[in-house]
């Protein structure tokens, strides 16, 4: 079970958290483990975890097979500065130092930082991908949209998104990201807030940890140029929980 801490002013370090605060700590079956936030120092390790553990998803496979150039310096520079405007609102958990990570948003956040969404503005972006690229990209965020729209509507300025995670694939398999999953959850039960994430092949995942599919959709299905089996694209939800609100409280595990 995880325990939470109220802490008005916290060093920069720990992104808007004491550097050396522990957010929980979860029994798995390699011994406990600890969940605690992603600092500045932890991001070049993140940066690379999520980066090998993204290549195999259904969504990166779509992308990355309609573009052969130079994308590998472009992709770890937005996944670097998101990381970057993360940690500064403290939205990120860890575990190891970036071995496996966890982001979110907050009701109200924006989609992007102010720095990435500055540097996104800069022409290197889009020069460096093929008009292939832009156009499954444009598929794949306009599916989302009326997904997240016909799904969750105007509740979803209320909810918390699960909006990345990963584990290093050679950390796999030792219950991180199951780790970092409850962590949000009971973060948001605890607010009562419903939390949604956009996945493709990870259904099974988030099944298991309460969340719902509320929305399906498949990219690639009229592309000519895609030999490769339709992408899935999922929204999924998961309502929050009072009733373990309650049991959490009256243990005295949450602390405001």
């Amino acid at each position: 079970m995880a325990s939470y801490y109220h802490e008005e002013k916290a060093a920069l370090l720990g992104g808007g958290r004491p550097a050396s605060l522990t957010y929980g700590r979860f029994e798995t079956l390699e011994g406990e483990i600890e969940v605690k936030p992603l600092r500045y120092s932890d991001i070049p390790r993140a940066v690379r975890c999520t980066y090998a553990a993204t290549r195999v998803e259904s969504v990166s496979r779509y992308f990355d097979d309609a573009d052969r150039g130079p994308l590998k310096l472009p992709q770890m520079l937005f996944v670097t500065l998101s990381f970057v405007d993360n940690v500064r609102l403290g939205r990120a958990v860890t575990i190891n130092h970036g071995d496996s990570v966890l982001s979110y948003r907050e009701p109200g956040d924006a989609r992007a930082g102010p720095l990435l969404s500055w540097v996104l503005k800069l022409p290197f972006f889009d020069r460096v991908k093929s008009s292939e690229l832009r156009k499954r990209e444009i598929e794949v965020g306009t599916k989302l949209r009326a997904m997240i729209k016909s799904a969750l509507g105007d509740r979803v300025s209320e909810m918390m998104e699960l909006s990345g995670l990963a584990t290093a694939p050679a950390k796999q398999g030792r219950g991180y990201a199951t780790a970092l999953v409850k962590y949000l959850n009971d973060m948001a039960d605890a607010r009562g807030r419903a939390v949604w994430v956009f996945t493709d092949d990870a259904k099974w995942f988030y099944e298991e940890l309460g969340y719902v599919l509320v929305a399906e959709d498949w990219a690639g299905v009229d592309n000519p140029k895609w030999n490769g089996d339709p992408v899935p694209l999922r929204v999924m939800l998961r309502e929050p929980k009072p009733r373990d609100l309650v049991d959490v409280a009256e243990k005295g595990l949450v602390t405001y």
